[in-house]
């Protein structure tokens, strides 16, 4: 047994940035422990610092502490403050129960003694649940800074060769900043892999050409790339604005090192020791939209990668069991001398409904070539769209006078059945039918059915009439709008762009013979038509290529047969309206 108290002193600190960082440091820790000691004339076997976090059982050092507790080597512990001893529910438990089993008869801090006392182990108990609370409170508050920050486009950690951290912005806000010496370097290394020069001799031109060297740290002095850091920063997709977090990926505001589209084709000539996990998902604009025309099966999207050999010029199909080297002449990838890489997108049946189903794939260039087709079938001026544009404008004021005396012809006609009700009910109620002689109670409830019934429908007419012609309006504007720029839109590179205008050009997509084909929407027939057969409504006759005026043109189209067929202005609303529920004149 051990007579009188001894000591083991615990220092700690976490290795954490997120905590602790207003904790005294453990020079700090160490000097108040040691006044302590000499006030109290403690019995201290050891001082022993860890630079460990406490969240997490595992500490290495803190194990031993309780290891000597059971073996009974100490029966005491000095120490700054109670959560520099747990920060977690499974080491706090097992301090209070060393202190049950009375193998430790004391914690003691600068300002307090905890023994085996119900109050004291009741203090010490809310010690260690308020420090695991305010690990917690850090964690999340953490966890948000780091969600707002992936959101807004900047990752967190140390920023990779080339960049640097901003230190200068709040917490939370910090970007990845440009690194001026070093960032047009990394820029070099993507263009002449690019260009097919072989890994080892850029390291040999970045080293000794350059002198290029890396960003000194703390605990590490500025030094030669290696070649493990060139595959590093060669396979890193950060460097195209990509990066991974979490299992996640997201698109970073960082500057650029090189285009995605480069950094995946140099990706290919790396072969295996490219990027070891897809940097994103491919995305294809057309999927889940199109069917097969032999089977009805559904089409989906493949990509493929092929790869000329410089030296024997066989074109070899990239796979993932085949990313090395050429099937023919077997040199590596990686050492061809500029190898041209083919990357190409094929739309084609999945056979699911008919394994036997014969037809053959579209390559998504020829296919947007056909959409294009359709595009310029349909591509207004944008004098006509205005002109068409405020024709529907003046036809909705036309409307407005009618739509508001319908509004009020209506609310009358609800005033009154709202009186008609109320007179029935009084009826009802009156002293002179206490008998229902004047109204039974069958004849009651039927009337009072038919006048409620009423009301509902005349509620209901409300309600659809209101703003029902303005809404109409700008949804015929906005068909004008497509036709006159889809074309102009489509020649973006934005997947979800492309999507969008294919879809609106119609229904029932089918690919059948290497063909696109397609149920276009009523709205899409008609300029298509308007425009064939008045060549006028064309991109061809902008008022500045034939001299029309605006005003001139205006007139045309207000006097075309094609357009009107001799009809009054007015059905210049009815033919565009065909989609919301009007019909559609015999022209077309």
């Amino acid at each position: 047994m051990i007579n009188g108290l001894i000591y083991d002193a615990y220092e700690r600190k976490s290795t954490e940035d997120n905590e602790d960082r207003q904790v005294a440091s453990i020079e700090s820790q160490h000097r108040e422990l040691t006044e302590t000691q000499s006030r109290f004339d403690l019995n201290v076997r050891k001082f022993i610092p860890e630079s460990r976090s406490a969240h997490k059982i595992g500490r290495p050092i803190f194990n031993q502490l309780l290891a000597d507790l059971e073996a009974g080597k100490i029966n005491a512990i000095l120490t700054w403050h109670p959560n520099r001893l747990a920060r977690n529910p499974f080491d706090a438990g097992h301090l209070i129960y060393l202190i049950d089993e009375g193998k430790l008869l004391e914690i003691r801090t600068p300002s307090r003694v905890y023994k085996n006392t119900p109050e004291d182990k009741f203090m010490l108990n809310l010690e260690f649940g308020i420090s695991k609370k305010d690990s917690d409170d850090k964690s999340l508050v953490v966890k948000r800074g780091l969600k707002n920050k992936l959101a807004i486009g900047w990752r967190p950690g140390v920023a990779p060769h080339g960049y640097l951290n901003d230190r200068g912005t709040e917490s939370g806000l910090r970007r990845v900043l440009v690194d001026p010496e070093r960032f047009e370097f990394i820029k070099k290394i993507f263009q002449l892999k690019y260009k097919g020069v072989r890994t080892t001799e850029i390291l040999r031109i970045v080293n000794e050409d350059w002198g290029f060297r890396t960003r000194p740290k703390k605990r590490y002095t500025s030094k030669p790339l290696s070649i493990t850091t060139l595959y590093s920063i060669l396979s890193n997709p950060f460097y195209c604005g990509r990066y991974e977090y979490s299992g996640e990926w997201y698109e970073g505001k960082h500057e650029k090192a090189v285009e995605p589209e480069v950094f995946d084709q140099i990706q290919i000539i790396l072969g295996t020791k490219g990027c070891k996990r897809k940097p994103h998902t491919h995305e294809f604009a057309y999927t889940g939209l199109i069917r097969c025309g032999e089977c009805n099966g559904t089409v989906t999207a493949e990509e493929k990668v092929q790869i000329i050999c410089s030296e024997c010029k066989f074109k070899m199909t990239v796979t993932s069991k085949n990313k090395e080297k050429c099937n023919r002449c077997g040199i590596l990838i990686e050492d061809m001398k500029s190898p041209k890489v083919l990357h190409y997108i094929y739309y084609h049946c999945t056979k699911r409904v008919n394994k036997n189903c014969t037809q053959k794939s579209l390559e998504v260039d020829d296919g947007e070539i056909q959409i294009n087709e359709w595009l310029d079938s349909i591509e207004i001026s944008d004098c006509f769209m205005d002109w068409a544009i405020r024709q529907i404008n003046d036809e909705s004021d036309n409307e407005r006078d009618f739509r508001e005396d319908k509004i009020r012809s209506l609310q009358k006609a609800h005033g009154e059945s709202r009186q008609k009700l109320d007179n029935l009910l009084k009826l009802k109620i009156s002293p002179l039918n206490t008998d229902g002689s004047l109204l039974s109670d069958e004849k009651f409830k039927a009337e009072k059915g038919l006048i409620e019934a009423e009301i509902k429908q005349l509620e209901q007419q409300l309600g659809e009439v209101d703003d029902r012609m303005v809404k109409s309006a700008q949804e015929i504007a906005d068909k004008f709008d497509f036709a006159a720029h889809a074309k102009e839109r489509f020649k973006t590179d934005d997947l979800s762009i492309k999507r969008e205008i294919f879809s609106t050009l119609g229904s029932n997509f089918l690919l059948k013979g290497k063909k696109l084909g397609l149920q276009p929407h009523p709205h899409i027939k008609i300029v298509k038509n308007m425009k064939a057969d008045a060549p006028i409504i064309g991109k061809a006759f902008e008022p500045s290529e034939n001299g029309y005026t605006v005003a001139q043109l205006h007139a045309l189209y207000s006097q075309n047969t094609t357009v009107l067929r001799g009809q009054e202005s007015h059905l210049v609303w009815k033919i565009m309206s065909l989609p919301c529920g009007f019909t559609l004149p015999r022209m077309f």
